[in-house]
This record gives structure tokens, sequence and C-alpha cells, in this order.
């Protein structure tokens, strides 16, 4: 799974910018079981390796929690612009292994808009 802030819009600069990094990181890791693998692959752009999809509800869970982490940040009072976010998902068959690089740019190549 790829998840990428939407945050380059006008009025943002790089100090919010970076908060909203900061602020997609903790989201993610509130989203995220103890077992999945989450990374930052570039400013603003997370990959999250989900292990055991099949038996732990995986993506749909995942998506469904960080749903409501990106809500709860964006209740705070005080926000000056909403956090937004895209995500693209790509399923690893160990039946037909590919490189991480692949399943990378596959979970890229489906990375949906961000909600209005």
């Amino acid at each position: 799974m790829v998840v990428r802030l939407e945050g380059d819009r006008p009025g943002v600069d790089a100090e919010e910018r970076r908060a909203f990094v900061a602020e997609t990181a903790e989201a993610l890791r509130r989203a995220v079981r103890a077992s999945d693998v989450l990374a930052s692959v570039d400013e603003g752009t997370f990959c999250v390796l989900l292990t055991a999809v099949a038996t732990g509800g995986g993506e749909a869970t995942v998506l469904s929690r960080l749903v409501e982490a990106v809500a709860a940040t964006n209740a705070r009072s005080g926000r000056p612009l909403e956090l937004r976010l895209s995500v693209g998902a790509a399923t690893y068959d160990p039946e037909r292994p590919v490189p991480l690089a692949e399943l990378v740019e596959a979970a890229e190549g489906r990375l949906g808009p961000p909600p209005a």
C-alpha cells in the first residue's frame, strides 16, 4: 500500500508541509497493526507492507483506521487546512513473486484522488 500526502496546495509553506508529513506519519502509525511495516519513502509518501492480509482483515481494516485517524486529525481546532491523502494498493502473490520496487510501482499506479 502506498499513501501519499496531498499538501501541495496554495498557501501551504514548507513548515506546514513538514507538519502535515508528521501528522500523516502519526495517522499511519495509529492505523497499521504492530505486524505491519511502515516506511517513509519520500517526503509525504509512505509505504505500508501489510502482513497476513488474508487472515487479519488487512487492507480494508487499515483503510478504515486511516480514515478515522485522518478525520480525528482534521477535527482538531485551529487547523488551517485539512489533511488529505491518496492511497494505492497492490497485492504480493507468493506464487508469482516480483521485486519490491515493482510492487510499490504497481501501488503507486493505483493511487486514487484524495477525497474532496
